[in-house]
């Protein structure tokens, strides 16, 4: 969903930073240029990053730079102010596949696909998003919003406190929330198992199943095989794990 916000908003910002700024359309777009341009980028180096260290940094790191961009974006005083912010919020675009990535990686293979198309749904919820925060706010009458733009305006020295920039706060909400959520999600068994952190993958799948309802396993007597017992009895001991962790933290 951040990633949809990140990309449609263009479509409604780049006529209204062109009519604050006093410069055609064509100029304004550079703010896009850049911010695709930063992306590609991003994209490439994110991967091999994610590969390296781990889908949740990436993921996390990604959206921050978005929300920080939206953020600084809303107070450029200069086009070319807004093109650079608009180019960290690139860098940020440019990290959002990895979050397919885990996902991908925490679905099982039977409904991998469908876990994936659902996720999709998110970019058209985005899109409507977008639209609809467009029509409330760059749609409303002028001086609307004036009320909320102004103080804004005056903590970062802005002299007009024009629409666009309450809307690119609004959008930046819902990012600011998937950053926090990201936190909660815990990282990519395959990444972990790759790089032999066996004991973590471990305690993340006695977590998951203790929030889905599957938890406690069943009586080790009761598994066939013993690959299956060994199995559990690593689980069990992630499950100790877990518990002495929370213990301490407490």
């Amino acid at each position: 969903c951040a990633e949809s916000l990140q990309t449609n908003l263009l479509a409604f910002l780049t006529p209204c930073v062109g009519a604050s700024f006093g410069v055609s359309m064509d100029t304004a777009g550079t703010i896009a240029a850049a911010n695709f341009g930063a992306s590609c980028v991003a994209t490439a180096v994110f991967g091999v990053v994610s590969d390296r260290h781990g889908r949740k940094p990436v993921i996390l790191v990604s959206i921050l730079a978005m929300l920080v961009g939206a953020i600084g974006s809303s107070s450029a005083a200069s086009l070319a102010a807004l093109a650079a912010w608009q180019a960290v919020s690139g860098v940020g675009l440019g990290g959002t596949p990895v979050a397919y990535d885990l996902l991908a990686e925490h679905s099982p293979p039977a409904t991998r696909g469908a876990v994936l198309n659902v996720a999709a749904w998110f970019w058209s919820l985005g899109s409507i998003a977008v639209v609809l925060v467009a029509a409330g706010v760059l749609g409303a009458p002028h001086g609307a919003w004036a009320g909320l733009a102004a103080p804004w305006a005056a903590l970062v020295g802005l002299r007009d406190a024009a629409p666009w920039r309450v809307f690119l706060l609004t959008l930046a909400a819902p990012v600011a929330v998937a950053a926090a959520a990201v936190i909660y999600v815990p990282e990519s068994p395959y990444w972990l198992v790759e790089k032999g952190h066996l004991r973590r993958v471990s305690i993340n799948i006695v977590e998951m199943a203790k929030a889905n309802g599957v938890w406690p396993l069943p009586r080790l007597s009761s598994l066939t095989t013993s690959m299956e017992r060994e199995y559990a009895r690593g689980l069990l001991d992630g499950a100790d794990d877990a518990e002495r962790g929370a213990s301490a933290d407490s």
